[in-house]
């Protein structure tokens, strides 16, 4: 059959990984919560550190995924009990290697973003009101980062304005087809809050990318594993 003519021409690999950024540190949430680097290659923005787990099939990435998520950071605030204070994401790769050593890569990307956070309605102090103030800095470089996107005129895209545009940079404006749930809460204490959760998703809808098929050869794949990266400073 054409499968199993497929399946014996072609190497098939999926691998996981999961990291939080808190604080502005990037964090390994499947290692013991190991130190990561964020590098920039000609390919684009690595993860230098984080682990990658091969996996067989969807409840060996749901285990792992649960793992993760029980590793993040979330505290309690004045308004939730469970609050997060880290993005998370979690990266399904899928490699494929065919004839002549050409390789085809996809990435599925999860993330979870925290939410900005009111100070005079969560009432953060301490640690609290560090990550609170993180959540909102790297948010409110994400809204220009999408702002940026969405108006075609736009040469410039801040993108290194901060640690979570940098990371998500292929998944915003570059080749990847992307989809984003906005969480909006239906209490009228809460509508400033939507209307600016709305106002975000409606511009997040204006942006268009060109995806194209991520093909390479094998040996273009390893000189960029061992090559040096540009070490970003925090």
């Amino acid at each position: 059959s054409t499968q199993s003519t497929w399946a014996r021409d072609v190497d098939v690999t999926i691998e996981c990984s999961m990291v939080e950024l808190y604080l502005d540190s990037l964090n390994d949430l499947l290692s013991d919560h190991k130190k990561c680097e964020l590098r920039q290659y000609p390919t684009g923005m690595l993860i230098i550190g984080s682990s990658s787990h091969p996996i067989g099939c969807a409840e060996d990435a749901l285990e792992l995924l649960r793992l993760g998520a029980g590793q993040r950071q979330v505290h309690s605030t004045s308004v939730n009990p469970t609050s997060s204070r880290s993005h998370t994401i979690f990266t399904l790769t899928l490699r494929t290697v065919g004839s002549e050593d050409l390789v085809t890569q996809s990435k599925l990307v999860f993330v979870d973003l925290a939410g900005s956070e009111r100070i005079s309605k969560s009432h953060s102090t301490g640690n609290r009101l560090k990550e609170a103030q993180q959540i909102n800095r790297s948010l409110s470089a994400l809204g220009d980062v999408i702002a940026a996107l969405s108006h075609k005129k736009t040469s410039f895209v801040p993108y290194r304005n901060s640690k979570l545009t940098m990371l998500l940079q292929e998944c915003l404006g570059g080749n990847s087809k992307t989809l984003m749930f906005a969480n909006i809460c239906p209490s009228g204490s809460n509508i400033s809050e939507t209307l600016s959760t709305l106002t975000f998703a409606a511009r997040v809808r204006r942006v268009r990318n060109q995806v194209l098929k991520n093909i390479a050869a094998m040996q273009q794949l390893d000189d960029d594993d061992d090559g040096e990266g540009e070490e970003l400073e925090d």
